[in-house]
């Protein structure tokens, strides 16, 4: 899979923080440079900017001194094309605690023990919890 409008073939850490933003709904700066990026900080930061200016990912909220993008056109048709769905970011007061979940999914990947999951934004938009085994209002987990 290359770029929107080039030859050049998207890295594949780039691919992997469109799957990420795909699934949760945001990316944080922080989770780019520590789990989807090594190298320099320079080269992370001018890596971003680029998928920035390509509306790959845009600015979303700040929270805490802490910057939240989500993907942006070009990034939701990346992900459409990778199979995954773009959901929705999640709610202003729920994005710290969901950065924190998504965080530990990351390091149980990496380590090994986790081999796929879902977000809960996932969750609610794909039907898996819309049968009469599940009440009405009852809470649907952050990640499984």
């Amino acid at each position: 899979m290359n770029y929107p409008n080039s030859d050049r073939p998207l890295p594949a850490n780039v691919r992997l923080a469109i799957e990420f933003a795909g699934k949760t709904g945001l990316i944080s700066k922080h989770l780019w440079q520590t789990r989807f990026n090594s190298g320099c900080n320079t080269w992370k930061i001018r890596q971003f900017s680029k998928l920035l200016k390509m509306d790959i990912f845009k600015p979303y909220v700040q929270i805490e001194k802490k910057q939240f993008y989500k993907l942006g056109t070009a990034g939701q048709a990346l992900s459409r094309k990778l199979e995954i769905k773009p959901v929705c970011a999640p709610l202003n007061n729920q994005i710290l605690h969901d950065e924190w979940i998504y965080e530990t999914v990351l390091a149980l990947s990496e380590a090994g023990y986790v081999y796929t999951w879902l977000s809960e934004a996932q969750l609610k938009t794909g039907g898996n919890f819309k049968d009469e085994h599940w009440l009405i209002g009852s809470k649907i987990p952050d990640a499984v």
